[in-house]
């Protein structure tokens, strides 16, 4: 019998199918090996992987190479921007990429959120420090403050608050000829510059296994006289039956130190939730205001004047009224950010202002909130205006005088210009100190006092007076410690 072609051709094709089925993972698993191995173009999933493993010179080039294939793409800058960073390299060019990468975040694809992170420390290793520290305040707020903490923002911005931190050469430490190291037998200098995180600067620690407190009776409104004592006049002194005296255990060498810090504010609002408003306080109508773009939550217009306590703790809250006309329009709030703004709008709505809305002023002058996008790209950066606050330094110069005090407020964030200048007021002569402890706290403390009693006195003067966190707390030197142990040092001394 002959076969026809017809009769075979099914069986033929189903061969070739299968033949071809075969084939194909090795033609893929070529292609593979020949663009990773062969120098043809790296993928993604390599160029992270080698900058998971550390590799950051080599991620460096493979991204780079992604890079120039998508030019657009904000994850590619971002990765080579860390790149530089972590090999402490260009930082100059890692500023250009993170920036361009943090702006264009989320119009093609997301980057991390500590684009803002690796941002400040490129600007750091730059030596644009003022911009660093812009940067780091955005992660923080941006990724909240126990994830900052993790990763040394504190440090860094206090870093970049003293200047330190940038890269004075290209030359590293592997590039140095053996000429170049340290000498082996110079172990203390290496331990002291570790010690000081390599400033080369030590500060000399009194041994106070050899000192003795020496109880010294002073005025308890003239006890900064005691930091100006010699050691020898203090132990010269002697103790007297009275409680009413200060315990110092050596002068220092110095007086102590104190810096201003300029902090850059962006925003200002908060709700004060037992807002003690004085009889004599009004809002303040038609206050001068930033320059430039800022936007505002407006509540309400009124013809006739309203008290403090309708707008339930609002605060900031100012009037504008303009000339010839009598009704006065109330913002709350004022912002550089839209959409800061538009987060204290939930919360305004939140009190019962449910008509409330934001609004767009540009030096004074209301714009459209699409004007004002665009507006905002140029003065989003700019501060609306710089709070300062005193930071205590060279600490270990600081003799640990041990008094009493009345801490007014505690807060994480810096209270209003206006609220620290009526706390000065109301010292009336009395010594008035912001301290920024460990947990970068701004504490603020009025008055000396050597009792407590005296000290709990004061205290229930500014409680009944609308300052209700009012309460003594105890420092020897500038270290807080518990009010207790305080007055039992008083007692045994």
């Amino acid at each position: 019998m002959q076969l026809r072609w017809s009769d075979t051709r099914p069986s033929f094709y189903a061969g070739i199918r299968i033949l071809f089925m075969a084939l194909m993972p090795l033609i893929i698993f070529g292609n593979v090996l020949y663009s990773q191995e062969s120098g043809g173009r790296p993928s993604m999933q390599s160029a992270i992987k080698v900058f998971n493993n550390g590799q950051y010179e080599q991620a460096y080039e493979q991204f780079q190479e992604l890079l120039s294939i998508y030019p657009k793409d904000p994850l590619y800058k971002y990765y080579c921007g860390v790149c530089l960073v972590k090999l402490e390299k260009d930082p100059e060019e890692a500023v250009n990429l993170l920036k361009e990468s943090a702006e264009t975040s989320g119009a093609i694809k997301p980057v991390p959120s500590d684009v803002w992170f690796w941002l400040g420390r490129a600007q750091q290793l730059c030596g644009m420090f003022e911009e660093a520290i812009l940067s780091y305040n955005r992660f923080t707020e941006l990724a909240g403050k126990k994830t900052a903490r993790e990763m040394d923002v504190p440090a860094f911005i206090k870093q970049s608050t003293d200047r330190e931190g940038k890269i004075v050469a290209e030359l590293r430490k592997n590039d140095l000829s053996e000429s170049d190291m340290p000498a082996a037998n110079d172990e203390k200098t290496e331990l002291k510059n570790s010690v000081n995180g390599g400033s080369g600067i030590v500060n000399e620690l009194s041994d106070t296994s050899e000192k003795e407190y020496a109880p010294v009776e002073v005025d308890s409104m003239l006890s900064e006289l005691l930091m100006e004592k010699s050691t020898d006049k203090a132990e010269n002194v002697q103790p007297e039956p009275k409680k009413d005296y200060a315990i110092i255990l050596a002068a220092p060498k110095e007086p102590v130190k104190k810096t201003e810090s300029k902090i850059p504010v962006f925003s200002q609002f908060e709700i004060i939730e037992k807002p003690d408003f004085k009889s004599n306080y009004s809002i303040p109508i038609n206050p001068d205001v930033p320059k430039g773009l800022v936007y505002r939550v407006q509540i309400a217009i009124f013809r006739n004047p309203v008290p403090p306590s309708y707008f339930k703790g609002l605060f900031p809250v100012q009037g504008f009224r303009n000339e010839g006309s009598d009704l006065t329009i109330y913002y709350a709030g004022i912002f550089r950010k839209a959409s800061d703004a538009s987060s204290a709008l939930l919360k305004v709505r939140s009190l019962g202002f449910k008509d409330a809305f934001i609004v767009a002023l540009m030096d004074g002058k209301q714009v459209s909130m699409d004007k004002a996008a665009i507006l905002e790209k140029e003065w989003s950066s700019k501060p609306l205006f710089e709070t300062s606050r005193q930071e205590v330094v060279e600490r270990d110069t600081v003799p640990p005088t041990l008094v009493f005090r009345v801490e007014i407020n505690r807060s994480l964030k810096p209270l209003p210009k206006e609220q620290v200048e009526e706390m000065k007021k109301l010292a009336s002569g009395k010594q008035f100190d912001v301290l920024v402890n460990e947990k970068k706290e701004n504490i603020y403390l009025m008055g000396v006092f050597l009792s407590f009693e005296s000290a709990s006195e004061y205290a229930n003067l500014l409680i009944r007076n609308g300052y209700r966190d009012a309460r003594v707390t105890a420092y020897l030197g500038v270290k807080e410690i518990p009010v207790e142990l305080a007055r039992k040092l008083f007692e045994e001394y």
